[in-house]
């Protein structure tokens, strides 16, 4: 997807008042890209994560038992800081929390995450709510989960700022189901979505509203197109998972 066009770092100081002293006026809500708290300035490409509690050697999952002492994702400090490291750190726990989901069935850190409701809710077809042991449990043998920035920094829009992502999620060519093995074709088992990410700043951190471009870009449009406009919206909301994902079983949820 074309994605949101990201401005230049010098262009999102002077846009959010950093660098001045109207900065210091300015209203706490809003979104402050300050040079020192992050002397990175390209953040595009792979996203990447480095803060997990270890719970002891991790195993990854075979045929016969699904991965074992997965390193749980902890949403550091730096994640509510109001740069865009800080955004980076908060969207880069999500990746995180997306990936442990697929790999337990546990969706606690993504719901530790600042992600809105509606984006945790499509990965439920993921979320273990049986209470059994992980033995009992269906799982993925070799799943993978990427997401990566199409810019190297995030586009200012009013008091929020917005970045594009690619979130790529492939269970893998095998799945155990009731203890018993079964192949995934590619067109099952993997999964692309083009994100839009809407960062804004409440009570000193983040928060998160995470849409399909599609449904980003619906939203974006004006509403004064009346009865059409609106059917026209709600048709590809409909329709999403089947056209997004041509057919993947999970595309409903993703």
């Amino acid at each position: 997807g074309a994605g949101v066009a990201g401005v230049s770092l010098s262009a999102l100081l002077v846009a959010c008042g950093g660098g001045s002293s109207s900065s210091e006026n300015a209203d706490a809500d809003t979104p402050q890209i300050s040079p020192s708290a992050s002397s990175r300035t390209d953040f595009s490409g792979e996203v990447t994560f480095d803060n997990y509690e270890k719970k002891g050697t991790f195993v990854p999952a075979t045929e016969s038992a699904p991965a074992q002492n997965v390193p749980f994702p902890k949403r550091p400090a730096s994640a509510s800081e109001n740069s865009v490291q800080g955004l980076y750190d908060s969207i880069a726990f999500v990746y995180a929390a997306i990936n442990y989901l697929v790999l337990t069935g546990d969706a606690a850190p993504l719901r530790e995450s600042k992600a809105d409701e509606k984006f945790v809710a499509s990965f439920s077809s993921f979320m273990d709510e049986s209470n059994e042991s992980s033995q009992n449990r269906d799982w993925y043998v070799s799943p993978k989960v990427t997401m990566s920035a199409f810019t190297a920094v995030p586009a200012l829009v009013k008091k929020s700022v917005q970045w594009t992502f690619d979130l790529v999620i492939d269970l893998g060519p095998t799945v155990v189901i009731d203890g018993a093995p079964a192949e995934m074709s590619e067109k099952v088992r993997r999964t692309e979505r083009g994100l839009v990410v809407t960062g804004v700043r409440h009570d000193n951190d983040w928060t998160l509203t995470i849409q399909d471009e599609y449904e980003a870009q619906a939203s974006a449009q004006p509403k004064n197109g009346g009865a059409n406009g609106g059917g026209t919206n709600d048709g590809n909301a409909d329709n999403s998972g089947n056209s997004g994902n041509d057919g993947n079983s999970n595309g409903d949820n993703l």
